[in-house]
């Protein structure tokens, strides 16, 4: 009798165990299905773990497949978590309170193969393109340039006066700085216009792969509701969290502007991410504002100089085109000489050459920038290249000294040679209105 009761003890555990294992394989393949009917794209989930007697649900890994590169997931979300019922699962209509997403993804890289080559190899041709790359050779053939250019200034000048090679070395920054400011402006332009492609293909493949036509518009046979999305991801090295409200698949009522707000508070560093978005037809305005953000973290090469950085931007989606306008504020910075030197010029000594033993911040820089979509360009106006001569010595009064100079000696001569371009020039026209 008890070897009975021992083997049906057994068999029940064994049926357990089967059923608590096949339910969350019935879970994934009906979740699967039903999304990837909603969405007309195929859903992948790559992990599912339903917890009975917490009545929770959790999603790890759930990707949906990008239509014009299969290798791609158009947007992967890292982990989904939420509370629901098991039978509530398989309901047509599912209506949850809370749902929770950690890190979102956008064109995420898979083991797939990209079935679509065609539109691979147009992609790719068209990145090779766009691709422009800052290079440490570029930055340390300029700079060394413009130090031997001063330092062969002062040998051949040949003055022991200090100064007077004070005033020289202001003449000579001045004169260069003009167009050091174009070549900075420029090179910040390629960098950032690399970004800006990054993320306006980015905006082209969520719009390929989930805009909405009015045909399409109509309610599913399965939908899903959510009264609050919590959203915690990682975007530009923060974490992000922020709450949205009345999000659903159905796309009836996803046609209308969502307002979402993101923050994150690390230390003395405040990020703000908000704005409203239409999800069906991929209209809107993203807001922007990073306070106190270290600028090193944001660079390859750390400890070339200490900095803490404001920024705003704007970003406007319009259906066939993204608009961006920004500004980016550093109220002080502090310059690393012997790490810049070493970097820019390979000798640890160089800035001193400029420089000498100047320890100041350089203070109030800024850079304004926008997108023009019309172009594929991002246009930049800054001020560093001022700041950085002021820092190395530029001395404004000399020049405004050498323009005064100049046209108190050869303003009058210049005014008169106009006066008599401009009188033969109407003497050359009247010859013609006569005839």
């Amino acid at each position: 009798m008890k070897k009975v009761v021992n083997g049906l003890m057994f068999i029940v555990i064994l049926i357990g165990v089967v059923i608590f294992g096949l339910k969350d394989i019935a879970i994934q393949k009906v979740l699967e299905k039903e999304l990837s009917a909603s969405l007309e794209s195929k859903v992948r989930i790559y992990g599912v773990d339903y917890y009975i007697f917490k009545e929770k649900l959790e999603l790890k890994g759930i990707g949906i497949e990008n239509k014009d590169d299969t290798s791609l997931d158009a947007i992967y979300i890292n982990r989904v978590t939420t509370n629901i019922k098991l039978k509530d699962i398989f309901n047509k209509k599912i209506s949850l309170q809370n749902l929770e997403i950690k890190d979102i993804e956008i064109d995420k890289k898979t083991k797939r193969k990209n079935t679509n080559i065609s539109n691979q190899q147009v992609e790719e041709t068209a990145m090779v393109v766009n691709e422009r790359k800052i290079s440490q050779e570029d930055m340390q053939r300029i700079s060394q340039s413009l130090v031997n250019d001063y330092q062969n200034f002062l040998q051949n000048l040949g003055s022991d006066n200090i100064e007077k090679n004070k005033r020289i070395k202001s003449i000579f920054i001045g004169a260069t700085i003009p167009m050091l400011d174009k070549y900075i402006d420029y090179k910040l332009s390629d960098i950032a216009t690399g970004y800006m492609n990054d993320i306006v293909k980015k905006y082209d493949s969520m719009k390929n792969n989930f805009k909405e036509t009015q045909s399409n518009m109509k309610e599913d046979d399965w939908v899903v509701e959510i009264s609050d999305l919590t959203v915690k991801t990682g975007l530009l090295g923060r974490k992000l969290e922020g709450v949205v409200k009345g999000i659903t698949t159905d796309k009836v009522k996803m046609n209308k502007d969502i307002p979402f707000k993101l923050t994150s508070v690390a230390g003395e560093e405040n990020s703000l991410i908000e704005g409203v978005l239409n999800i069906a037809t991929f209209k809107g305005e993203i807001d922007a504002k990073f306070e106190n953000v270290d600028v090193n973290s944001f660079m390859e090469i750390k400890d070339l100089i200490s900095a803490k950085a404001n920024l705003v931007q704007k970003i406007v989606l319009d259906e066939e085109k993204i608009s961006v306008i920004g500004r980016l504020d550093i109220p002080q910075m502090d310059i690393n000489k012997e790490n810049v030197s070493e970097y820019f010029l390979k000798d640890r000594d160089a800035l001193n050459v400029i420089v000498g033993d100047a320890n100041e911040p350089i203070r109030d820089l800024k850079v304004e920038y926008n997108y023009n979509p019309s172009f594929n360009r991002v246009f930049v106006n800054s001020n560093i290249a001022k700041k950085v001569a002021l820092y190395l010595g530029e001395d404004s009064s000399e020049f405004e000294k050498m323009k005064n100079d100049f046209k108190d000696k050869y303003g009058e001569k210049i005014n008169q040679k106009k006066e008599e371009l401009k009188y033969k020039l109407e003497e050359f026209i009247n010859v013609f209105k006569k005839n």
